[in-house]
């Protein structure tokens, strides 16, 4: 069976997408879909010393998201899809609200907020302070996990 993608929504009464509840779904072990957001900067309160959880400092987060995609690239459909929007509010509110001695700390919560929010089967997050304190560090410290 050859899969027929739409280019483009019809303007007549009959959806031009197939039924999304008769595509087989892949089990969560073989997912290769992700759904990759990136870039969101936020000023937080988390690190180590004391003055960066009372000055704070920027954070950058990507995250990305493991499921099936074809139901919503077939159907057109966001509810066949990941709803992101929830989750990229949830980190803003973790990152610039929340005071954590570790940027481990910051990303675990992340992870479990965006699993939760976005029913994704897993997740990748990439939490980076942007400018660290720390003399002769003149790069960016990262902290990447991934969650089932």
């Amino acid at each position: 069976m050859e899969l027929q993608i739409p280019t483009s929504v019809s303007s007549n009464s009959q959806q031009p997408y197939p039924d999304p509840d008769r595509i087989p779904r892949q089990p969560p072990e073989q997912l290769r879909d992700r759904l990759i957001v990136s870039g969101l900067r936020y000023y937080g309160y988390t690190g180590f010393d004391e003055a960066e959880r009372a000055l704070g400092q920027w954070f950058e987060v990507d995250f990305e998201l493991w499921a099936d995609l074809r139901p919503a690239a077939l159907s057109g459909q966001l509810c066949d899809s990941l709803d992101y929007r929830s989750a990229v509010a949830g980190i803003a509110e973790l990152v610039k609200s929340n005071q954590f001695v570790l940027i481990e700390s910051l990303a675990e919560a992340i992870a479990e907020m965006v699993l939760r929010e976005t029913g994704a089967s897993k997740a990748k997050i990439r939490l980076t302070k942007c400018h660290p304190p720390i003399p002769e560090l003149t790069g960016r410290v990262t902290v990447e996990i991934v969650r089932p």
